[in-house]
């Protein structure tokens, strides 16, 4: 309903941008050109929306955007102008030819008496404008269709309605087939229907396009309907049985007007892309394309012998196509660019589009909207989800004298114009005037209306191109729109910089005119219709509840959004109190009703997941600033982890782990039948991996992260292979033997690990069985190179033992001591070590120590600790035994030996116990921090150096190798075609 409501209030076709007529002249092209051409206005602002010629070929009716004009079509002489006083946009003639008859988009249709010119019968249907008429074959009935979804038939001999067809949605075309027996009608549910018009029955419904359809025509014969449609294709039926027989499928754009030949072997379409295109109606092959005109080709008809084509478009003229010329219209066939603008704005923004509509989404529905500032994104929200036009919004049709035409060329009919209730906001008035004199006799009047009162009117003169502009300002109590402030973009300049407005819309639905007056005293009109909404803010509280135990809900964010008119998003959220109760202030329009969908999104709080059962929509309808309490059902859930194994089948069983990030919080289950669930799990993220104990029986199989923060459960897969590359495993110990806490091992520049912190040890897997340097890094510590072969077996050992840097801080810790290597950024205050960035470990403590670290203290008494902290990561606090104390957001936090806290600002730490194979899982992609530093000695430069340069050394000797094995070859060859060269010579 509401994308019909679109089309009935606005989407009303065929207003085009080039102005309305200012007189009617004829031109002949070039002799040999193929063509003749008419010339529709001398300012070169009109358009031929229809043509037809008498049945004996001897007159041309043009219907255009101020009436209807009749030509001789052999001297293109004028002989009549029947000024209608609104657009023509189909016109027709009698079977007799007596009669010429139009429909008007001033809801009319007229007959004239084509002896004398004189009216002689009109018809007002108020309910719409009238699109398409015809006769009957026989005279005796006249149909026309119009924007009330109505198809009516008069009696042409008395004027009585004799017929009506409601229901017809979007019915804008029709045709009498030959024999005057069907009325064929074209529909926006993109299907044709056939109707007895006798009784307006339905004898049948032929479905074949794929939008709407806006053009018909029968062959002669009464067997053949062609269609046309928005969907670019032209389609031949079979009328008897409803069979589609072809479909013709060369035209790039709307097909807009058809005509069959008098021999109905040929079929003429034209269409939005310019062209007019000649089908062979027997095998629906192409014949020609006719090329000439330079915006829409509205309507198309051949002469009574077949042997002229006239052609009405967009751009100010019709076409006489000589089709005995076979060089006629033989030019390449221009593209269509694929940007609307190109066609629904060929004059730029200083002219109205060829479409009076809201925007791009009345005909496209999913088109882009250039009704707000376009470098403001547009609302993804579909636009039949939004009703805000206004059902029975009238629309403005220009209205032209003899010598000056005016267009608006912005704001669109039917727009709504908003802004919130605190600014106001910039609009410009926007048109422009075709006059064939000088524009400075020109003279804009611009009134503005509200209900029957004139708020204001407004002057201006149009520049030498005919452009004018007024500055109009939207809710006249508010502050303008960054007023005195320079734009980021230089196109919102024009807004953003000190507007200010000559006057103001009103609120409600305004009705402004423009018009044009010359110095003779000549007149031009065009009108708009729109609204002019600004917003409040009404108040609700929204209370959330367990939808199980009906307990309230603290803390959980509560979300409300909407679209205020398709173009402006609107989101609001607060957090629910100790009684559940969040206090929403909500802008709301005045105008118009405002729907909000209110939610409680996917949100993890202390380890549940919460998420309202469903969206509950709101409406708030202008003038109600309070609402009673909304009440929000709340789901509450744990997390759940389905998992299965694939790959290679183990012989004995295989344990699957859940790692919590980053907290490091871990559960393992064992795989049966090759399934595994994790059930009961805090919200968050997880890390899924095989126990490393495979790597005992040969496999591997690489770790699953999961996401529990959005939904509360999902499904795993974790694959099992055998491990085909080679492994590197080892420790980093110092001088004295005792095992490093943080280090990094490097293989080749590429694959790195960092240590176990408790025993110091590290391990590679999937490495490349070759040659390779491995360099060991510590913080504190020079840095270590060696050569390793993993050719020789899958498992290879690589000890270290590093030597200290002289920057390495050594405290003593009672009995004990801590190192503080150079690399961290730290001080020590009144006994307190503050660390800002990264290292410091302990051994055997035995008396009070405190650390500040990532917004929380620790304090030990005793035992043996590793803490790390790098601010973009995070960090870790290792008690490896003894005991310890965090304190955090006003929380006391015991740590025994064996368990280790995550560290991060702002989050409250969770000892967890410590297990290796963790500590592994969480530090998988945790990649060297520090640069290395070589020991200066000479023996440890020569170790390094050549350990760094091994493989490029092996390398090196097999080349020479290499070369020296091809020398020997080549010399003993030489050598022998020497000996035989010799003897030969000797014989």
């Amino acid at each position: 309903m509401i994308y019909k409501r679109l089309f009935l209030a606005t989407v009303v076709t065929l207003l085009f941008s080039f102005g309305l007529p200012l007189s009617f002249t004829a031109s002949q092209s070039p002799s040999g050109g193929g063509f003749r051409v008419i010339n529709i206005s001398d300012s070169g602002s009109d358009l031929a929306t229809s043509v037809a010629f008498s049945p004996d070929g001897t007159w041309l009716a043009v219907g255009s955007s101020s009436g209807v004009a009749i030509f001789d079509s052999q001297t293109l002489s004028r002989k009549y102008f029947f000024r209608v006083g609104a657009w023509a946009r189909s016109v027709t003639f009698s079977p007799d030819g007596g009669t010429i008859a139009a429909g008007s988009f001033d809801g009319t249709v007229c007959f004239w008496n084509l002896s004398d010119g004189q009216e002689t019968w009109r018809e007002a249907v108020h309910e719409g404008w009238v699109r398409s008429v015809a006769f009957s074959p026989d005279g005796r009935l006249f149909a026309a269709t119009t924007d009330d979804d109505t198809v009516r038939f008069w009696t042409v001999a008395t004027g009585s309605l004799e017929l009506t067809i409601p229901h017809l949605t979007g019915v804008r075309v029709l045709a009498f087939s030959p024999d005057g027996g069907i009325l064929a009608v074209g529909l926006q549910d993109t299907t044709i229907q056939l109707l007895n018009i006798s009784d307006g029955s339905l004898v049948k419904t032929l479905h074949g396009h794929e939008d709407w359809v806006r053009s018909l025509a029968f062959s002669p014969d009464g067997e053949t309907l062609a269609s046309g449609a928005f969907d670019a294709k032209v389609k031949l039926w079979d009328v008897a049985s409803g069979q589609l027989k072809y479909t013709l499928d060369n035209h790039q754009s709307s097909v807009l007007g058809l005509s069959f030949a008098p021999d109905g072997r040929t079929l003429a379409s034209g269409s939005v892309d310019g062209t007019v295109k000649l089908w062979n109606v027997a095998d629906g092959s192409l014949v020609r394309t006719l090329v000439g005109h330079s915006n829409f080709v509205y309507s198309v008809e051949f002469s009574p012998d077949g042997n002229t084509l006239i052609s009405g478009a967009g751009d100010n003229s019709i076409r006489l196509w000589d089709l005995t010329d076979p060089n006629v219209g033989a030019l390449p066939q221009p593209g269509t660019p694929s940007d609307c603008r190109y066609c629904h704005h060929p004059r730029g923004t200083n002219a109205p589009p060829p479409v009076i509509q809201v925007n791009c989404e009345a005909c496209h529905a999913n088109g882009m909207g250039l009704n707000w500032c376009p470098f403001f994104r547009r609302s993804p929200r579909a636009v039949s989800e939004i009703s805000y036009i206004h059902p029975t919004m009238p629309v403005g049709v220009p209205v032209s004298s003899q010598t000056i035409a005016v267009r608006i060329t912005y704001p669109t009919n039917g727009e709504t114009l908003y802004t919130t209730e605190n600014l106001t906001a910039p609009l410009f008035v926007d048109g422009r005037v075709f006059y064939v004199g000088d524009f400075t006799d020109v003279t804009v009047h611009l009134q503005i209306w509200s209900g029957e009162q004139l708020t204001s009117e407004l002057t201006a003169q149009p520049d030498q191109d005919g452009a004018f502009s007024f500055k109009v300002g939207l809710n006249s109590a508010g502050v303008p729109v960054v007023a005195g402030a320079k734009a980021a973009d230089p196109d919102c300049a024009i807004c953003h910089e000190d507007f200010k407005p000559q006057t103001f819309f009103p609120n409600g639905q305004v009705h402004f005119v423009i018009i044009a007056v010359s110095a003779a005293g000549d007149e031009a009109i065009d009108e708009r219709w729109l609204t002019v909404d600004t917003s409040s803010h009404a108040e609700m509280d929204v209370q959330v509840f367990d939808k199980n135990s009906g307990a309230p809900i603290p803390g959980l964010e509560i979300n409300a959004a909407t679209v205020l008119y398709e173009w402006r998003d609107r989101y609001s959220k607060q957090v629910s109190g100790t009684d559940g109760v969040a206090s929403l202030s909500l802008e709301v329009l005045n105008q118009a009703n405002t729907t909000y969908e209110i939610s409680v999104p996917p949100t993890s709080l202390n380890g549940y997941m919460y998420q309202s059962t469903e969206p509950v929509c709101v409406d708030f309808v202008p003038g109600m600033l309070t609402y009673e309490p909304l009440i929000l059902p709340v789901e509450v859930s744990r997390g759940q982890i389905n998992g299965s194994v694939s790959g290679a089948v183990l012989d004995t069983p295989l344990d699957i782990w859940a790692v919590h990030l980053p907290d490091g919080a871990a559960r393992k289950v064992q795989v049966d039948a090759e399934n595994f669930t994790f059930t009961d799990l805090p919200s968050g993220a997880y890390q899924i991996f095989a126990d490393p104990s495979i790597r005992q029986h040969g496999f591997q199989a690489a770790s699953v992260q999961v996401d529990l923060t959005k939904q509360a459960e999902t499904t795993v897969e974790v694959e099992i292979t055998p491990i085909a590359a080679a492994s590197l495993f080892g420790t980093l110990r110092d001088e004295s033997g005792t095992s490093l806490p943080f280090g990094w091992v490097t293989v080749s520049r590429e694959e790195s690990t960092a240590l176990d912190p408790a025993q110091g040890g590290y391990r590679l897997d999937d490495l490349e069985p070759t040659k390779v340097t491995v360099v060991a890094d510590a913080p504190g510590y020079y840095s270590q190179a060696q050569l390793m072969d993993l050719t020789e077996g899958q498992g290879q050992s690589a000890e270290f033992s590093l030597v200290p840097r002289p920057e390495m801080v050594i405290l003593p810790w009672g009995m004990g001591n801590i190192f503080l290597p150079p690399e961290s950024v730290y001080e020590v205050n009144d006994g307190t070590l503050f660390l800002t960035r990264g290292w410091a470990w302990g051994r055997d403590g035995d008396s009070d120590l405190a650390f500040h670290v990532a917004g929380v203290q620790i304090t030990l008494q005793r035992g043996s600790f590793a803490l790390e902290y790098i601010p973009t990561r995070g960090g870790w606090f290792y008690l490896l035994n003894g005991s310890a104390h965090i304190f955090a957001n006003g929380q006391d936090i015991p740590l025994h030996g064996g368990q280790m806290a995550a560290l991060s600002d702002g989050q409250t730490p969770i000892p967890v116990p410590y297990d290796a194979t963790v500590v592994n899982a969480l530090h998988s992609d945790y990649v060297s921090q520090i640069e290395s530093k070589w020991e200066p000695s000479l023996r440890a430069q020569i170790r390094d150096r050549l350990a760094k340069i091994g493989i490029s050394i092996a390398q090196f000797i097999t080349f020479v190798t290499y070369v020296l094995v091809l020398i020997i070859i080549a010399g003993s060859l030489i050598g022998s075609i020497y000996s035989i060269w010799k003897k030969l010579r000797k014989s």
